[in-house]
């Protein structure tokens, strides 16, 4: 992927150096020691819980190094669908399942809305395990002829409860820089009260005529990402 000028802004010097100086060493710190623990625990439940948490903590490593380089996302360099499908394996905890589905036929986008809409993937189900204490969290990954768009729904507690007040009306930071991004691209994010309960984030970015994707025909599909 090409990255775009406006997904890879440089952040200031003393932000970057800051990340790559005092954040860096802990997490890498973190990997090695996971990994020492992981030559360490036997017991098979329990080592497999240490082996994911030592991979995520490396993909924590690649993605500050993707941040302080200005580069995009790590995980983008296998596409979108596969890096959508690993942001929705690593939100699962005990007693959350997050399920992951792609409809229409899919492609790969230009590199902004792809690291908008894997931002999305993060954000979303990152705010499901936080807030609200659901069982069930559902991504969609739509592609359309004139426009692309990520949904991320759960059955919990709802946007209008305390505990989800500020995502929802835009005080957290991360729903509103998904709403800056989306609207420089011509798009729109919002999350909203789910129509079965619960709460859905979305993320609808169109496509311009010269980036849409050619098709001989019209077609339709719908099923769960197997990478």
């Amino acid at each position: 992927m090409t990255p775009s000028a406006s997904s890879t802004r440089p952040l200031p010097n003393d932000l970057r150096s800051a990340l790559h100086d005092r954040l860096g060493p802990g997490l890498a710190n973190l990997e090695v020691r996971l990994e020492l623990l992981e030559t360490a625990v036997t017991e098979p439940p329990l080592a497999a819980d240490v082996t994911a948490l030592r991979l995520q903590a490396g993909r924590l490593v690649s993605e500050l190094r993707s941040i302080v380089h200005a580069e995009p996302p790590a995980l983008l360099g296998t596409g979108l669908i596969p890096a959508v499908a690993e942001a929705c394996r690593g939100a699962e905890r005990p007693g959350l399942r997050v399920g992951f589905r792609v409809v229409g036929t899919p492609w790969e986008p230009p590199a902004g809305p792809a690291e908008l809409l894997y931002r999305a993937a993060l954000e979303g189900t990152a705010n499901v395990t936080r807030h609200a204490y659901a069982s069930r969290c559902s991504v969609t990954l739509r592609f359309g002829r004139a426009a692309l768009s990520l949904q991320v729904s759960d059955d919990g507690i709802g946007p209008t409860r305390p505990a989800h007040a500020a995502c929802a009306d835009g005080r957290g930071l991360g729903l509103a820089s998904l709403r800056r991004s989306a609207r420089l691209l011509g798009g729109a994010a919002h999350l909203l009260p789910a129509p079965t309960g619960g709460s859905c984030l979305s993320v609808t970015l169109p496509l311009p005529p010269a980036v849409r994707p050619r098709r001989t025909r019209r077609s339709r599909q719908a099923g769960r990402y197997l990478p």
